[in-house]
């Protein structure tokens, strides 16, 4: 018999082998296999035409989108304090302000930030802020209302321009005047292009169900004062942002 290939060294153990020694030979061949997961299948090679997109590549578009969450927050109706806790609260739909009055000269400025919405009144030190971006948006501050593109999320933090976490990042806006700061653009994860759907917390009929999904087209952030007075200086901030939604129909 001669093999195709010379024996290997695979075949060590059969060097200096002595006459009278047992070897096994295993005969083996190649076999087809239909396997189940093929069995109907064939791969062609077709060329691209309208046909091909009305019914090969529109039929993908129609299949249900599968999202995988990121992150989750849970923000509270409202809040009206003296000054921020030590620690951060999280968030707010809307912001009574800070009346808290520890100065000499000069009262509180809380009506004057104030970020409420739902015709509770922004403070005139916000929309009269010289930014363009701040004047035409924030006025539309308000929760997540049905029929309405934009919403709005307010954060207490202390310290400007100070880190709130990995949903929102920083939101580094340059102080301009009457203790408020600039519009920009939110550096975490909730920004423009971002994906959110809403669920609603309580005990009522709606309880524990979740929105569409929507995609935000634009994002825009703002430090402000919350307005309380003191000695130091060291005023209780809180970062502000105000979301828009495409074509939101509930929550």
């Amino acid at each position: 018999m001669i093999l195709e290939t010379p024996l290997g060294p695979d075949a060590a153990f059969m060097t200096g082998v002595s006459v009278g020694t047992n070897f096994n030979i295993t005969i083996i061949q190649d076999e087809v296999l239909n396997k189940p997961e093929f069995e109907g299948r064939f791969f062609v090679k077709i060329n691209r035409d309208l046909s091909f997109d009305t019914n090969i590549i529109a039929s993908f578009a129609a299949m249900e989108t599968a999202y995988g969450i990121i992150d989750v927050f849970t923000p509270d109706h409202g809040y009206k304090a003296q000054q921020n806790p030590v620690s951060p609260i999280g968030y707010v739909y809307a912001d009574g302000g800070s009346d808290f009055e520890n100065c000499l000269f000069g009262s509180s400025h809380r009506s004057r930030l104030k970020l409420s919405g739902w015709n509770q009144g922004i403070g005139y030190y916000i929309t009269g802020t010289p930014d363009p971006q701040i004047q035409e948006y924030f006025p539309d501050f308000q929760a997540p209302t049905r029929g309405s593109r934009n919403f709005g999320i307010v954060s207490m933090r202390k310290g400007v321009n100070s880190y709130v976490d990995r949903i929102f990042g920083h939101v580094l806006s340059q102080n301009i005047e009457q203790d408020t700061g600039s519009g920009v653009s939110p550096n975490g994860l909730v920004s423009t292009g971002a994906e959110i759907r809403f669920q609603c917390q309580g005990n009522g009929p709606f309880a524990g169900q979740y929105s569409q999904v929507y995609k935000i087209t634009f994002a825009l952030g703002q430090w402000s004062h919350r307005g309380g007075r003191v000695w130091t200086g060291l005023q209780a901030v809180l970062q502000r942002g105000i979301l828009e939604t495409k074509d939101m129909q509930y929550l």
